[in-house]
């Protein structure tokens, strides 16, 4: 299993990176609160039950997707959640001091989502570019 190592307050800290279960019981975890959050909206508004239902069958198609639980990582609330659930008790406070920034950071590693990937990548995309270091008709001088 890998780990997350990052600093606060000058100690080094390491946590697992999220098990299968663990982002199925988020997965779980953040159906549920978007459920009830859905259901007081509609109620709020005086929906039909045809339509609740609908919405909540549409939110059930979408639960184990996990593209979901990292996009929700990127937001303040979805890393802090990522964070609180998968960070054991003792690291969980010391996990969650950092500026939000750092806590989606942690967060998307925690899912194993490594953003430097995806530098990498764009570093080499550009450095294969056919028209790298060539003047083109679009390139300004």
């Amino acid at each position: 299993m890998s780990h997350v190592v990052f600093e606060r307050d000058g100690e080094t800290i390491t946590i697992e990176e999220a098990t299968v279960a663990q982002v199925i019981g988020l997965m779980d975890h953040q159906f549920e609160r978007q459920r009830k959050e859905l259901i007081e909206d509609l109620d709020s508004v005086g929906a039909p039950a045809d339509l609740k239902l609908d919405e909540v069958r549409k939110l059930r198609d979408d639960k184990g997707l996990t593209s979901k639980i990292i996009r929700h990582a990127f937001s303040l609330r979805g890393a802090m959640e990522v964070i609180e659930y998968v960070a054991p008790d003792e690291k969980r406070e010391k996990a969650l001091r950092g500026d939000p920034d750092e806590l989606v950071w942690l967060a998307l590693r925690l899912l194993g989502f490594d953003l430097s990937d995806v530098d990498e990548k764009n570093e080499a995309d550009q450095n294969d570019h056919p028209t790298k270091d060539r003047a083109t008709s679009t390139q300004k001088s």
